[in-house]
């Protein structure tokens, strides 16, 4: 049985691959989800938004707050539904149809480790430490797995 940290990349490079199947097989067009505000289009000088850039504007727009705020109330249930509210959050159902897998691996991987270290007041070693045990990733793991039962 492949470890939780590899069952959490396939799942999530799954999940990625049949979004992209069912917006191509529905003739949708993937759009930039934060074209409606151009000013606030957090893009490098390629006109890429990347996940850096993306968790700077979130948190200069106060989006990151709101998002940690949601994610504390539901990890007062438990680590897997503070996980549930942050993969079915409206950062991450747009940026799902918006970027690749090494893209998003690597905002979620920021915005986790920001939140732990907002709530807790961790340093990042210990946010880094958090997010990659086996516990949170075995939690991570049955969000995900719980969300797609669900749809």
């Amino acid at each position: 049985m492949p470890s939780p940290r590899k069952q959490l990349k396939q799942k999530r490079r799954a999940t990625t691959k049949a979004k992209e199947k069912r917006i191509a097989r529905n003739g949708g067009e993937r759009q930039d989800p934060f074209a409606s505000v151009p000013s606030d289009n957090p893009m490098n000088e390629a006109g890429q938004v990347t996940p850096d850039l993306l968790l700077a504007a979130m948190e200069d727009s106060g989006e990151l707050l709101e998002l940690f705020g949601a994610m504390a109330e539901a990890h007062k249930n438990s680590q897997q539904a503070m996980c549930e509210a942050f993969l079915q959050s409206d950062p991450m159902t747009r940026l799902v149809q918006l970027w690749g897998e090494q893209d998003l691996t690597d905002f979620i991987f920021g915005c986790l480790v920001g939140y732990k270290q907002w709530r807790d007041d961790a340093d990042e070693d210990a946010a880094v430490a958090w997010v990659e045990s086996e516990t949170f990733l075995q939690d991570y793991v049955a969000a995900s797995e719980a969300i797609a039962a669900g749809h």
